[in-house]
């Protein structure tokens, strides 16, 4: 399992002057993701 920093993320979208709930609508992702994403919680597992 490898974890995930949305550092990056945040700070594009305060340049760009977007709201979370903007990137919400656009990515078509719901809210409570989103709060996992803004709580840096999520975590990502691949299969090879």
């Amino acid at each position: 399992m490898a974890t995930v920093s949305y550092n990056k993320l945040w700070k594009m979208l305060i340049d760009k002057g977007m709201s979370k709930t903007e990137v919400i609508q656009k990515a078509g992702i719901s809210a409570n993701a989103m709060a996992h994403l803004g709580k840096m919680r999520m975590s990502v597992s691949w299969c090879l």
